[in-house]
C-alpha cells in the first residue's frame, strides 16, 4: 500500500513501478479516505483503523509506505517537535506490531543539515530516532583535487541508523531515464 500526497499516480508513481519491473496490481495507492460522504486526505492520528480495515480486505499486505510522512499528520502537528513527532509515530509503530506489516516513513533532507547523519532528517530527530531503520539517499560529491565540488553522477544510498543488526554497507548507484507508455 502507497499512502503518498506529492506525486500523480499516473504520471509519476506508475510509469516509475512498471520501469522498476513491479506488479502493478499488487501496488494499491490511498490519495484519501472516505468520512462523512467526503473525500480526505489519511491522518495518522484518526484513521490508522481504516488502513487497517483495507489491509483486511486486501489481505497479504507486508508494507506500507508514506511518502511524505509529514504530509498525514496534520496542520495543528509541529513536525520539529519530538514529544509531538513521537505521539504520533507510537501509534503508528503498535499499528505495525499489531497487523505484522513493515512501514516505511519518507521524509526529505533538511536544507542546513549539520555533520551527523541524524540531521540530514527533516523536522525533529524524533523521525529517525524512533524508527528502527533509517535510510538515507544523497547526490555523491567529487572534490577533487583542485577542491573543486562536482557530482559523479552517482547516488549514494547509506544507513545512518539500524538498531536490529550492523549497519548496512552504502551503496552507490546511477539514474537512469527510461520511456515508459502507460496505457490510458
Amino acid at each position: 500500500i502507497m499512502v503518498t500526497a506529492e506525486d500523480a499516480l499516473d504520471q509519476d508513481i506508475k510509469p516509475r513501478l512498471i520501469a522498476a519491473g513491479a506488479n502493478v496490481k499488487k501496488v494499491i495507492a490511498v490519495k484519501a479516505i472516505k468520512k462523512d460522504k467526503a473525500d480526505r486526505q489519511f491522518l495518522l492520528a484518526e484513521d490508522l483503523d481504516d488502513i487497517k480495515e483495507l489491509i483486511k480486505e486486501i489481505g497479504d499486505v507486508g508494507l506500507i509506505t508514506i511518502d511524505p510522512i509529514t504530509a498525514y499528520m496534520g496542520g495543528k502537528m509541529d513536525s520539529h517537535k519530538a514529544t509531538e513527532v513521537r505521539s504520533q509515530l507510537g501509534p503508528l509503530k503498535d499499528f505495525a506490531e499489531s497487523i505484522d506489516v513493515v512501514v516505511s516513513a519518507i521524509t526529505h533532507p533538511a536544507k542546513n543539515a549539520g555533520p551527523k547523519s541524524i540531521d540530514h532528517f527533516i523536522g525533529s530527530q524524533a523521525f529517525v530516532a524512533a524508527a528502527r531503520i533509517g535510510h538515507y539517499a544523497m547526490v555523491e560529491i567529487d572534490e577533487g583535487d583542485d577542491c573543486e565540488k562536482s557530482e559523479t553522477g552517482r547516488v549514494l544510498f547509506t544507513n545512518p541508523k539500524n538498531n536490529p543488526v550492523p549497519k548496512m554497507p552504502t551503496l552507490a548507484y546511477t539514474i537512469q531515464s527510461r520511456r515508459i507508455v502507460v496505457d490510458p
